[in-house]
């Protein structure tokens, strides 16, 4: 899997939130094989001021074999935080949409055409 990273108006990511959040991609996106070819990381610092303090936003893109890309965003304190939120997500989202191309590709039944056992109803 390639990580290429991304940002706005020359703003950088520490070369040790780079690595930390690389090793987590790489540590979390491990179950899905060759099947997630390229992550591009996204990180901008909105400095809005919100109120809650979640100034960092980042965005994951991921290419996936057979699909259209894949984006998430997360919002955090930090790039850090906002980054490893946003991996979780994806994470998630790949999940349900593998998992479902799973399920049809092996004719897996719905829930909905289980037989009910009497006295159930």
């Amino acid at each position: 899997m390639d990580i290429q990273w991304r940002s706005k108006h020359g703003e950088t990511v520490a070369d040790r939130t780079q690595d930390r959040v690389e090793e987590t991609l790489e540590q979390s996106l491990a179950r899905f094989g060759d099947r997630v070819m390229t992550v591009e990381v996204h990180v901008a610092d909105e400095a809005s001021g919100s109120s809650d303090g979640n100034d960092h936003r980042c965005t994951l893109d991921a290419q996936v074999t057979g699909h259209k890309n894949l984006s998430v965003t997360n919002h955090g304190p930090s790039a850090e935080e906002a980054c490893v939120g946003a991996v979780h997500k994806l994470v998630h989202l790949l999940t349900s949409r593998l998992g479902k191309e799973a399920d049809r590709r092996h004719g897996s039944e719905s829930i909905r055409h289980l037989p009910v056992e009497e006295g159930l109803v």
